[in-house]
């Protein structure tokens, strides 16, 4: 819709568009067959029998040639069935052989979401929330049952495997947020080359005596709310500084921040959980599940169980599930039993209850009563 409205000449070039993972199984395989998770997730189709794309909505927003000029299809490829095997050419590029075959792919954060609730998914899913946290988090539920949740993407039927249909929430900046707080003030330069390992350190020794910066808060969206408001004029806060030392006041805007950014996540959790949800157990994957602070804070700050796999890549494992799939008739989840490895689980501390209860309160008053 850019290209048309922006760069007309452009788009009347356009034989051929499409996401990542069906631009791969195109160049590798010659098909122009699509994944059910590109295209429910990006394009707005439905694959529901009788449904497919919804041309009164394009029509609505002036898009309805993109089907032909995308060279988009009439149907969608099952996440994990054979795409066919690799053409000479992609054998080649590759190095790998014709032998090679390609699987139906899926969007990063869905691969992230199946390598951690793959091995889990069969087990009370209505409970289970992927959160897959990086520069930005994707929190990806999935169940049997199509759910409606206001603010939340989707339901996007079979993006994750088939007989699920996930919802999606999501905040544009979460780890970058934390790299711009440490940009932002000077007194950041002194923490190290590992200003976030450091300043976790120094913050779960101050949490021992209690909230570090009760008085301290941050509105962490920055650019806008993906989830649960949708709305990408709001901007960032940040409350309770005073003229103390540079330092100090660093200290306790990082703490703010990073507990705004598991508040989010909160209130994401709340939205689900109104319209058909029930989560109480997150499984976390990406940087912030490498850090000494945050997975502590997911688990205390949402009252949530929290699994962190020993997949040091979640998104990969995903991507292989999804790649060995074929060679079991595309049963993604009975491919993930098998290739999950093990895992550990944090309980939300009963002591850090009523000091995120609070700071919570102080978080959702920023909003001005909106995640109500």
């Amino acid at each position: 819709m850019w290209l048309k409205r922006h760069r007309p000449e452009l788009y009347e070039q356009i034989g051929y568009a499409g996401d990542l993972g069906d631009w791969l199984g195109l160049k590798c395989t010659g098909s122009t067959e699509r994944s059910v998770c590109m295209l429910t997730c990006k394009w707005t189709f439905d694959p529901r029998p009788g449904y497919g794309w919804d041309r009164d909505f394009l029509n609505q927003i002036g898009m309805q040639d993109v089907i032909e000029r995308a060279r988009l299809p009439e149907h969608a490829q099952p996440v994990g069935v054979s795409l066919g095997t690799l053409t000479e050419q992609a054998a080649s590029d590759l190095g790998l052989t014709t032998n090679c075959t390609f699987a139906v792919g899926m969007i990063d954060a869905y691969a992230g979401a199946l390598g951690t609730l793959g091995r889990s998914l069969a087990e009370a899913p209505e409970h289970r929330l992927a959160v897959i946290g990086g520069t930005s988090t994707c929190h990806i539920g999935a169940q049997c049952a199509r759910r409606e949740v206001p603010g939340i993407w989707g339901p996007y039927p079979g993006a994750l495997c088939g007989g699920f249909t996930a919802n999606e929430g999501g905040q544009s900046i979460t780890g970058a947020l934390l790299d711009h707080i440490t940009t932002l003030f000077a007194a950041g330069g002194e923490f190290g080359e590992d200003p976030h390992g450091a300043l976790s350190n120094v913050l779960l020794e101050r949490l021992e005596l209690g909230d570090p910066a009760p008085n301290t808060h941050v509105r962490p969206d920055f650019i806008g709310n993906r989830s649960p408001l949708a709305d990408p004029e709001i901007r960032g806060a940040i409350t309770g500084l005073d003229l103390e030392d540079p330092r100090e006041s660093f200290i306790k805007v990082y703490w703010a921040a990073a507990t705004s950014l598991i508040y989010g996540t909160r209130a994401i959790i709340e939205r689900m959980n109104a319209h058909g949800y029930a989560i109480d157990t997150l499984h976390l994957s990406g940087g912030h599940s490498r850090s000494a602070l945050l997975p502590k804070l997911y688990a205390d700050g949402t009252g949530c169980r929290v699994i962190l796999s020993n997949a040091p890549e979640p998104v990969l494992l995903g991507a292989a599930v999804a790649a060995l799939a074929p060679r079991a008739d595309g049963d993604v989840l009975e491919v993930a039993r098998g290739l999950s490895p093990g895992e550990r689980v944090l309980e939300p501390a009963q002591d850090m209850r009523e000091l995120h209860s609070a700071r919570y309160a102080a978080f959702r008053e920023l909003y001005a009563g909106r995640l109500d």
